[in-house]
């Protein structure tokens, strides 16, 4: 297959295959500190993480949980994670994206993120009046808390450590249970398996790690793509049941008719640490408000007082 027309394929297939997520300003219309949304799980209730690999309830309970639950039930702890994608073609490399995440939270629920890739980084602090968010190298900008949607980059970051399983939830299994350690305490290690002709989770959950923030449509590549390979191991904090480490990759082939089949290969890896350390966030030292950007955002602000002024009704009305 010509080197031109491949390239023509992946860039057709790009835009459908990486998942960019913007920080929406838009009011929730409710301050997220009185008002906290219900958490549709019990954040008390136990998790039997013994039973994860034979329970598939137990499975959906610690994959989906959202950030808040994980929160209440870890205190502090920081995440750190790495994806890679790469699309190979007649055995060359045609394009890789390397994404990496983190993600800290304090004892009130503060918390700081990260999310970067090639094309884009976005920050965010949340403290508890006021939220910050920045992208790529821009201004640091400032927002009250309840200026902001409920469903922040905290939600996103922390969700997307079912990313790859995601492609995977039909067939998908885990066996032989081992104890291990991670960030200093016990955890249970769990091999991560596939099968295509298994049950597995079926399809993904409703509510838990969707978010109503921008993003873009998901290509129908993840339906029309074949499953070939997803291995690795993920562990399970023992104390509080919370899903601690993952080391995962996959394999799967996208075919369009008449053309060759690019291969595309995924890896995903995170780890939490420092679970019921001391964490503590400051404001920072330099910040612009939001709600001045409009007047700044002006395309014509630089050259407005070089331009001939506009009459006004009134004017036109009396030259007449």
């Amino acid at each position: 297959m010509p080197k031109a027309c491949l390239f023509q394929r992946v860039a057709k297939l790009l835009p459908k295959t990486l998942v960019f997520i913007c920080i929406s300003s838009c009011s929730s219309g409710q301050d997220a500190d009185a008002f906290r949304q219900p958490v549709k799980f019990d954040a008390l209730r136990p998790i039997a993480a013994e039973m994860f690999a034979q329970d598939k309830e137990v499975q959906k309970q610690i994959l989906f949980m959202p950030f808040l639950v994980a929160q209440e039930r870890l205190g502090t702890f920081r995440l750190n994670a790495h994806s890679t994608i790469t699309l190979l073609g007649a055995g060359e490399r045609v394009f890789t994206q390397e994404d990496h995440y983190a993600l800290a939270t304090d004892l009130q629920a503060n918390y700081q993120g990260m999310m970067q890739t090639p094309h884009t980084k976005m920050e965010a602090l949340s403290l508890p009046e006021y939220y910050f968010s920045r992208v790529n190298d821009g201004q640091m900008h400032r927002l009250l808390k309840r200026e902001v949607a409920s469903e922040q980059l905290s939600d996103v970051i922390f969700s997307s450590r079912t990313s790859v399983l995601e492609l995977f939830l039909k067939g998908l299994s885990f066996a032989e249970k081992e104890i291990g350690e991670v960030a200093g305490r016990e955890a249970l290690k769990f091999r991560v398996m596939w099968k295509s002709d298994q049950p597995g989770l079926g399809e993904m959950p409703e509510g838990p790690t969707k978010t109503s923030l921008a993003r873009t449509i998901e290509g129908k590549w993840r339906e029309k793509a074949t499953r070939e390979e997803l291995q690795g191991f993920i562990w399970l904090d023992r104390a509080s049941g919370v899903w601690s480490r993952a080391e995962l990759s996959a394999k799967l082939f996208l075919k369009d008719e008449g053309a060759e089949p690019i291969m595309m290969t995924l890896t995903y890896d995170f780890s939490i640490e420092d679970i019921a350390e001391r964490i503590t966030f400051e404001a920072p030292k330099k910040w612009r408000d939001k709600k001045h950007l409009s007047k700044q955002l002006d395309p014509l602000a630089f050259f407005r007082k070089h331009m001939p002024k506009e009459e006004t009704v009134l004017e036109e009305q009396k030259a007449k």
